[in-house]
């Protein structure tokens, strides 16, 4: 059989489960808070622990690290039923998690499933090929013995013991070296390749490895500053590439009418040049032949030609001028590629010669040319703008919208739930104004997150010692009565199964008025009259003069005022509950003082003790329902952390301040402060 350390607080539950484990053949030791655990497992191993969440000193979780390296198996019994709560007990290590009340059966059930367990995976441990045998500490890779060092050897079994589970190089040397371990943390990393190179444990196969983008996802998603800088790209070329060739055809249609109006100009120049000579001929009585007009035309066209101007002379359609020769078919395909680049204007000579025509032919080659010089400049621009232009305009965009950015990280971290997160942006611009307008809107979110959280807790705290002021006392309820029903047990354990039965019975009836007393007070108004505050103190002392005796205290009670505004049975319920309150936190010998007096024009009721006092947080949170400054939410005087939270309630019904004073050591000081009635 195996030897259970049993943590709980409750003595009644601590004596239920151990009585039981004492009748089935189980050694047990018994604890009643956690920071007693780690030195008893350090005198006595156990072979499974039962233990308590809600303790004293050091609740169950804490207990639950603390003994972690010990590697003993733990069933959690609780009241915390919260599925946050199971989970972290898992996490932790536990090995089952019963909530109370719990039927005795099932736990000794459960006990046994975890002792077979832990003991069947005590014994080795098998993975491809290598078996690992705990207690012989041997390792066997395909039936071979393996040769380990005893370092090597537990850090393997701590590998094993928390497989699935990523383990720091701290928390390594912590379990296999030990807490004291002063070394490098990557002698862990020396070891670990050592146990690979033996056993063949933890090698990768490099083909499991798979890089991928995630599901639905093309890896081309564009962010904002792409699509801005690829749209501001593409239309800045398209409009400068429009711009530039328009105004190189605008250019290219003035230099054309230039040419034609300088070419128009030389025609007629030379048109009336030759009319006056012929003219002169004929008074000179010269017949006109064709020879004298190829002669005359001829020295215009030698002239004309040197600065590349072609002249033609034509008679009713036939060429006089220049004569054709014929000319080779290289030659003909040479003057039809000029004839592109040819200016022609023809027009008549003048009376008496319009049967003449004289074409003008201009060369304007360099004008073409002049165009492609310009067009293959163009795109030696594009080609240096272009890229010039994709540099600046990342810098001008990545700097414009790094606000965008900002923002974005922002609202990651706040989604991720870190909402105190904050744009730092120094901008007067919209991009500033929408900072400021998203930093008041993560603070309003903040705020009401903290104060739904603060709201949820308190709800859950409430709803979780309201669930462990019931479940308790019907754990012991039912577990004694199937005691005294089911097992052979003798006359001093049925006297005591009945006594226990007796006292949660008396427990679940005074929380039950003391909820009433609550539900009671919010619903139903208060007429207010003048309470004399002699007797509302003779009323108290004769409630508590005994209970506070038979603690070894005193009880002293001073009023320097007659009366207060209030309701008698109210503010006596309100005293009693404060020196209730006060008794288990005093030593004996120790004096509760009862005063009244006036202070500021308002009438003062106040209790005070020299108990142990109450932290800051203590103090903050003693007036919330089913709230103790004992961590282990101790019955030991039968309170179920109610109290205070009446006295609140009957502090409101009256209209009334309530203030707590308290400093740990120095006692405490709960003052009520009414209207006197002087």
């Amino acid at each position: 059989m195996a030897h259970i350390l049993v943590v709980e607080d409750e003595q009644a539950i601590n004596d239920l489960i151990t009585m039981n484990l004492k009748l089935v053949g189980h050694t047990y030791a018994k604890a009643y808070s956690g920071s007693e655990v780690a030195d008893m497992l350090e005198k006595e191993r156990a072979d499974l622990v039962l233990l308590d969440v809600m303790l004293p000193g050091l609740d169950g979780f804490g207990v639950m690290e603390q003994i972690a390296p010990l590697r003993i198996p733990v069933i959690l019994i609780t009241a915390r039923g919260a599925l946050s709560d199971r989970i972290r007990g898992f996490e932790l290590g536990a090995d089952d998690y019963i909530i109370k009340p719990f039927e005795i059966l099932e736990l000794l059930a459960r006990i046994n499933v975890v002792l077979r367990r832990n003991e069947q995976a005590a014994s080795a441990f098998v993975c491809d090929g290598v078996e690992i045998r705990f207690t012989e500490r041997q390792v066997w890779v395909e039936q071979l013995l393996v040769d380990l060092t005893a370092r090597e050897f537990e850090l393997l079994e701590v590998l094993i013991r928390n497989r699935n589970i990523a383990l720091s190089r701290e928390k390594l040397l912590e379990l296999a070296w030990g807490y004291d371990y002063a070394g490098d943390t990557r002698t862990v990393d020396v070891h670990i390749r050592q146990l690979r190179k033996k056993t063949g444990l933890g090698r990768t196969d490099q083909n499991r490895v798979q890089a991928g983008l995630p599901a639905g996802s093309s890896g081309l998603a564009m962010r904002f500053w792409h699509k801005i800088l690829l749209a501001v790209l593409v239309l800045f070329i398209a409009a400068l590439d429009v711009s530039v060739v328009m105004v190189l055809k605008k250019s290219w249609q003035l230099n054309m009418a230039s040419e034609r109006k300088r070419a128009a100009s030389e025609q007629l120049l030379i048109t009336n040049s030759i009319y006056e000579n012929l003219e002169s001929n004929r008074f000179r009585g010269m017949s006109l032949n064709p020879e004298l007009l190829v002669n005359v035309t001829q020295s215009y066209g030698q002239h004309y030609r040197k600065q590349g101007i072609e002249l033609e002379l034509r008679e009713n359609g036939r060429l006089l001028y220049p004569i054709e020769d014929g000319g080779s078919p290289g030659q003909e395909e040479t003057r039809s590629a000029q004839e592109e680049h040819i200016m022609t204007l023809a027009m008549p000579l003048p009376a008496p010669y319009q049967h003449l025509e004289l074409a003008y032919n201009r060369d304007i080659s360099g004008l073409y040319a002049q165009q492609q010089e310009l067009n293959r400049f163009f795109v030696m621009i594009n080609w240096i703008v272009g890229p010039t232009l994709v540099v600046l305009l990342y810098l001008l965009i990545r700097h414009l919208t790094k606000p965008l950015k900002l923002l974005s990280e922002t609202t990651k971290t706040i989604a991720e739930g870190d909402y105190s997160n904050r744009v730092e942006l120094n901008s007067r611009d919209e991009f500033g104004e929408l900072a400021v307008n998203f930093n008041r809107m993560a603070s309003v979110i903040e705020q009401r997150i903290t104060d739904l959280a603060g709201m949820a807790e308190d709800k859950q705290r409430m709803v979780d010692n309201l669930a462990h002021e019931l479940r308790t006392p019907l754990t012991s309820m039912q577990g004694f009565a199937e005691l005294l029903t089911t097992a052979n047990i003798d006359q001093e354990d049925q006297v005591k199964a009945g006594h226990y039965i007796l006292s949660e019975t008396v427990r679940l009836k005074n929380l039950a008025f003391k909820l009433l007393d609550l539900s009671v007070l919010r619903h139903q108004p208060l007429v207010l009259a003048e309470v004399d505050v002699a007797s509302l103190f003779d009323i108290v002392a004769q409630t508590e003069q005994q209970r506070v005796t038979d603690n070894g205290l005193l009880l002293e009670m001073d009023s320097s005022i007659p009366a207060v505004w209030g309701d008698a049975d109210l503010l006596a319920a309100l005293l009693v509950n404060l020196i209730e309150n006060a008794i288990p936190v005093s030593r004996p010998g120790q004096t509760i003082c009862v005063l009244a007096y006036q202070q500021d024009g308002e009438g003062v009721l106040e209790v005070q003790d020299s108990g142990s006092g109450m932290t800051e947080e203590q103090s903050r949170r003693a007036f919330e329902p089913f709230y103790r400054a004992d961590p282990s939410r101790s019955r030991a005087y039968g309170h179920a952390g109610l109290g205070l939270s009446l006295c609140r309630q009957i502090a409101e019904a009256h209209q009334a301040r309530i203030e707590l004073l308290s400093a740990p050591g120095e006692g405490t000081r709960i003052r009520l402060f009414l209207s006197s009635a002087l």
